[in-house]
């Protein structure tokens, strides 16, 4: 008998077409990743987050444009909502470190906003990815911690008046945006720096800097623009910094007994209402110092830079005026001056200059170089 073997297929490629050999990797992280915001879909991708997380809140704003999200404090719950996310509450016993807010880089129209309720008990961070913080409501940080808020805009209001503190040591405030009043603000911080951008408003509202306990500096990096408000600063002994190029503020209460350094060379700083600073332990003066028809009265004067100080029917009063080692000019009044000009103390400057007005000068310190 004869056997016929039967003949082995040939060997076929284990490749099937439209299909790919597993090559027994597995994807890495970050695609495991991609492939989970893929299957969660657009509104999901697209929602406002918030986590506790090691007792800090973190708030995460998506890689989105037109996007806001909210946080409101009852006393006893911190909730969060905002686009794509309903309300979601925290105790505020377990937040107990810092509100982190950020967005994603490069977008537009992402807010975050504090509700009108009771102030947030916590510090603060919000990144400069967020376009716009509105504060409706204040931030009383009784934990260690800063409020940094690094939006290019910060709104304060509308509503009641707000008020920003920390009263752990040195902590800090730091505004580092433009910021508008649309109602009263407060800003507060003990021993720690409170350093804010510019500052404007268009009604008459306040701005309230320090307080009896207040000893850490307050420095204005931006122009004030409050024409129709005021500005009062607390009776205790921190200096205040105006380092913008253009101040308006119509009626200003400087009660501080630290430095008061008001002016940048080639500005001009103007308080229509009047301009009196007698309370600092130096007023040191650059630019244009005007009032408007009101009295200018200062105590003990510095000049950084040339200086001009006016005041059109207004006096013109001040204790002694030095301008240290350097060659600085002191020009006194404008051709509109009417009202007299009075250096009650000695005046020490490379130059004084009086302008062509119809007003007069007395010195009136005991010696005087010019």
């Amino acid at each position: 008998m004869v056997f016929f073997s039967r003949p082995f297929p040939a060997r076929q490629s284990s490749s099937i077409p439209g299909r790919r050999r597993r090559s027994g990797l597995r994807p890495t992280a970050g695609r495991r990743a991609s492939l989970a915001a893929a299957r969660l879909g657009p509104r999901a991708r697209l929602a406002v987050m918030a986590r506790l997380s090691g007792g800090d809140l973190s708030i995460s704003l998506p890689a989105a444009d037109d996007v806001l999200a909210e946080i409101v404090s009852d006393g006893t719950n911190y909730t969060v909502s905002g686009t794509g996310l309903s309300a979601t509450q925290f105790p505020i016993a377990s937040v107990t470190g810092v509100i982190y807010v950020g967005g994603g880089a490069g977008l537009d129209s992402q807010t975050f906003r504090v509700l009108a309720g009771e102030p947030l008990a916590n510090p603060i961070g919000v990144s400069s990815d967020i376009e716009t913080t509105e504060l409706r409501a204040g931030i009383n940080a009784t934990v260690a911690g800063n409020v940094n808020i690094d939006s290019p805009s910060l709104i304060i209001g509308p509503g009641s008046p707000v008020s920003v503190s920390t009263s752990a040591t040195n902590s800090f405030v730091f505004v580092n945006g433009a910021m508008e009043l649309r109602n009263d603000a407060s800003f507060m911080s003990g021993s720690g720096l409170i350093s804010l951008g510019s500052v404007s408003g268009t009604g008459g509202q306040a701005l309230f800097l320090g307080t009896l306990n207040q000893s850490g500096s307050v420095v204005i990096n931006g122009n004030v623009s409050l024409p129709s408000g005021f500005m009062v600063t607390a009776a205790a002994a921190f200096p205040i910094f105006f380092n913008g190029d253009t101040n308006s503020i119509s009626l200003p209460q400087f009660d501080n007994t630290g430095i008061l350094q008001i002016g940048k060379a080639g500005g001009t700083s103007t308080f229509s209402g009047g301009l009196s600073a007698t309370r600092a332990s130096g007023v040191s003066l650059a630019g244009v110092i005007e009032t408007v028809d009101a009295p200018l009265t200062l105590g003990g004067v510095s000049i950084r830079a040339d200086t001009t100080l006016r005041s059109g029917s207004g006096t013109i009063t001040t204790g002694a005026v030095s301008d240290g080692v350097s060659s600085r000019t002191l020009t006194l009044g404008s051709l509109t001056q009417t009202c007299a000009v009075t250096r009650g103390g000695s005046v020490t400057s490379d130059a004084l200059a009086t302008a062509a007005g119809d007003f007069g000068v007395s010195l009136l310190g005991v010696s005087n170089a010019i």
